[in-house]
């Protein structure tokens, strides 16, 4: 395989402390983190 150039955004989110979250996000902290990735993903859609 070769290695070509390629546009890339890297993007460092806050970060999620368990401690600071309510009890309900705790339990399911996979879906939260999910949304927070889904979220960042739409916003740099364009930029891509």
């Amino acid at each position: 395989p070769w290695i070509r150039k390629a546009h890339t955004v890297i993007e460092y989110g806050k970060p999620i402390y368990p401690k600071d979250l309510e009890k309900e996000q705790l339990k399911s902290l996979n879906t939260y983190v999910q949304g927070i990735i889904r979220d960042t993903l739409e916003k740099n859609a364009s930029l891509l």
